[in-house]
């Protein structure tokens, strides 16, 4: 009636912890799109596809191709690289796949600020629910689990089991719910017997504190996380002889990772030099301040983009720079403004299906399992343009972004390029899809664009503070 109903009483305790469900450049001709504070810009500039329509379909199917109908256009320096490095050795995966690829998070020391992506709590298959917490031993963040083995929280949040975390579709599309609301009885009823354990227990140890006591001096206890460490070490920290993505960034990509704030990019592209025009201030480039960088690794190793976020108080773009050991791009991009940003949840709950492959069942699928089409069509005045998605496939990477608003330390990027052969003034095309690896899918935007050559762009940098 010593330890034995001490520990017994601890067991008592874990088991029946409540489990918890969660609760710019502007004409209808092509060019970039026209962005402005106020929406009232007097200017008509030459980015834009406003009252354009996108997507079709196979015969009979509201899905994308997954083989596209048109031959790929040229590919540059570095979109060869790339393809040349899936195709002898890389994968080419749905996102859901992809993220477990990712690098386990390694805190040498606990964060002063939780990070905001990682829960207090982690629900489990046998409806037990294990608090998550810091743990010096393994650097990290995570859970013991049942079998007594550290779990790193950054190594099961993809493990691909929708019900942890809400997402997904259940069986039929209709049956699409994202979080599921229970009573509050059970979780009330839980709490009395927790507290009344707990009553129990610190009754107990005080009638017989000295008596353990004097046994746990006589029998010196092992570290407890130490006991488990050996068995965990293979999935708690990086394999040995492994290397960051961030290490094996091309050395060409090296002046376009920092960007002080106060640091400005002069366009001067034809674009540019025509909004310049139409906007009464004579033909000279345009002079952007970049608000943010975002850099993304894939998660094989074989490039790095780094996405500049840039505006001038007219309209906002994105210059992307994209290295492949000594290859580089430079493409620049704007937001499309006739595809509304969502997550990809939404993306095809709205009906836009026409970006993806079809699923193996159309009723029952999960949104993250979801393939992007091989091909994508934009309709500007009845004029169709194909963009055909590149030969590396769509990629995957792990994202840093600098200034970081929303404090997340684990984003996932899958970045699908395209490009036409079709006349137009942006035969690039982009989706971007960027969130929290702890959601499995993210955000979807939609860029159009074209290359951009070095001596079109003038780089201001700001003294580092």
């Amino acid at each position: 009636m010593t330890r034995s109903v001490f520990f017994t009483l601890l067991l008592s305790f874990a088991l029946t912890w409540p489990v918890h469900d969660s609760v710019a450049r502007g004409s209808s001709g092509g060019g970039r799109s026209s962005f402005s504070a106020s929406r009232s810009s007097s200017f008509s500039s030459s980015r834009s596809s406003s009252g354009s329509s996108w997507g079709t379909a196979s015969p009979g199917s509201q899905w994308g191709n997954a083989n596209s109908t048109r031959p790929s256009a040229p590919a540059s320096a570095a979109d060869a690289a790339m393809g040349t490095k899936v195709n002898r050795a890389g994968t080419t995966t749905a996102r859901s796949a992809a993220i477990p690829q990712a690098q386990p998070r390694i805190y040498p020391t606990e964060p002063a600020t939780r990070p905001a992506d990682i829960p207090w709590g982690q629900p489990l298959p046998n409806g037990g629910y294990a608090p998550i917490y810091y743990d010096s031993a393994h650097q990290g963040y995570g859970f013991w689990n049942a079998a007594g083995q550290w779990m790193m929280w950054s190594a099961i949040l993809n493990s691909g089991h929708s019900n942890y975390y809400g997402s997904g579709y259940g069986p039929g599309y209709g049956g699409y719910t994202l979080y599921q609301n229970h009573s509050l009885l059970p979780t009330l009823f839980g709490l009395l017997i927790i507290g009344g354990i707990l009553v129990a227990a610190v009754a107990i140890y005080r009638s017989h504190s000295q008596e353990v006591a004097s046994f746990m001096d006589r029998t010196p206890q092992p570290d407890a996380f130490s006991a488990f460490t050996p068995a965990v070490a293979s999935t708690s920290r990086p394999m040995p002889g492994s290397v960051p993505p961030a290490a094996r960034r091309p050395a060409v990509l090296a002046p376009w990772l920092h960007f002080p704030p106060g640091s400005f990019i002069t366009l001067s592209d034809n674009q540019s030099m025509e909004d310049s025009q139409k906007r009464g201030e004579g033909f000279h480039g345009i002079r952007f301040a970049v608000e943010s960088t975002l850099v993304a690794d894939d998660t094989e190793g074989f490039g790095t983009w780094v996405m500049l976020q840039l505006n001038d108080n007219h309209q906002r773009l994105m210059l992307v720079i994209k290295g492949v050991d000594s290859a580089i791009d430079h493409r620049i991009y704007y937001a499309n403004d006739d595809f509304r940003p969502a997550r990809r949840e939404e993306v095809v709950r709205r009906g836009d299906t026409w970006l993806f492959e079809a699923p193996e069942n159309p009723n029952d699928f999960e949104p993250a399992d979801l393939r992007y089409a091989a091909e994508i069509v934009q309709t500007i005045g009845g004029q169709e343009i194909h963009y055909v998605r590149k030969d590396q496939g769509e990629r995957h990477a792990n994202v840093t972004e600098t200034p970081n608003p929303l404090g997340l330390t684990q984003q996932i990027a899958t970045v699908v390029e395209y490009a036409t052969t079709d006349a137009t003034e942006n035969p690039e095309l982009l989706v971007l899809e960027i969130g929290a690896a702890s959601r499995r899918t993210g955000e979807i935007t939609l860029y159009l664009g074209c290359p951009i050559r070095e001596s079109e762009m003038d780089v201001l940098k700001a003294a580092s503070v």
